[in-house]
């Protein structure tokens, strides 16, 4: 863990491969389902983790002979519709191909069902998302509390690294109207090579970047105003927060890794005796620590004290 620069102290877990071709792009999570989904890009393999109080690797599946395509780079979750929609880079722009079907998540092999392209606009429009906002390729994108549209452009000139923020019912109108944020560069509120856009519980906005190598944070509820960075020695590609254990995964091209709830963004947990398995390291262990000094000190106040107040505590401090 040593390559990353202020990334090392927050990292919990992390797979690294040790196979040299290896190129781990997007990333996606299905909260109803508890997994974790990676793309692998050179050799074309989705990589499956379940999302327990520490992920393992479950499956790895081969996308290439059954898809006929090659270098899958993005991935998105619909838990609604059991749907795994990844797209492939074809040149110089992306098309998603098809919809991966996960009703037999546990089975050998994964089952797909191809789009064409009729049925992917039509999918995509069904959730207010769309590939191309008027004559601009759209990368990847997010949705906001507030009914607005994060776009991050990849292929044109003029917005290639910028984000681009457009009312939903309008992203796929050529005369909409858009704010954009940024230029390129590497200082904070600048973009270098943008990958990813996500966004968490509480409207703040992350951008993964591979030429800038960080990851970095955006107030999205009315200011945009950047508010913090996280430096990798690695380009940093996709993005995925599990709103389960707060958890912030992301990957580089050899590893994924998850960054510790509330260490460096606050508030993506919040404790509670069901949760206690899940919870941050810092947290089991500060509460460990206090249950085994209540149970060796019967008489002392905090052993007195009431499991439902004990807890009520707990739950204000682990945030």
């Amino acid at each position: 863990m040593s390559r990353f620069a202020n990334a090392a102290a927050h990292i919990e877990w992390s797979c690294v491969s040790t196979d040299k071709n290896t190129c781990f792009r997007g990333a996606a999570i299905s909260q109803r389902r508890r997994k974790l989904y990676v793309i692998d890009q050179n050799i074309t393999y989705l990589w499956v983790f379940h999302l327990g109080a520490v992920p393992r690797l479950q499956q790895r599946v081969c996308l290439g002979p059954a898809t006929g395509c090659s270098k899958p780079d993005i991935i998105k979750v619909f838990d609604e519709c059991d749907v795994l929609y990844i797209g492939f880079e074809t040149g110089y722009g992306y098309s998603a191909l098809f919809k991966l079907c996960t009703e037999e998540c546990n089975a050998p092999c994964l089952h797909y069902q191809r789009f064409s392209l009729d049925e992917e606009s039509c999918f995509l429009s069904d959730y207010q998302l769309t590939r191309v906002f008027g004559n601009l390729a759209v990368k990847d994108q997010a949705v906001l509390s507030d009914g607005n549209s994060i776009l991050l452009t990849g292929f044109d000139m003029d917005h290639c690294d910028q984000l681009l923020i457009a009312p939903l019912l309008d992203s796929a109108n050529p005369s909409a109207r858009y704010e954009s944020i940024g230029k390129k560069g590497l200082r904070p509120g600048e973009f270098f090579d943008p990958e990813c856009v996500i966004v968490d519980d509480h409207d703040r906005i992350l951008v993964s970047e591979s030429g800038a190598k960080r990851i970095q944070v955006f107030d999205g509820r009315s200011t945009l105003d950047h508010i913090t960075s996280l430096h990798v020695t690695e380009s940093v590609y996709g993005l995925a927060i599990d709103s389960e254990s707060g958890r912030i995964y992301f990957t580089t091209d050899s590893g994924v890794f998850g960054l510790e709830a509330n260490t460096w963004l606050t508030h993506q947990f919040q404790w509670s005796i069901e949760r206690h398995e899940i919870s941050p390291r810092h947290a089991r262990s500060g509460i460990e620590s206090i249950c085994v000094a209540r149970a060796a000190t019967p008489s002392s106040a905090l052993a007195l004290m009431p499991n439902e107040l004990l807890f009520r505590i707990f739950e204000a401090a682990y945030c």
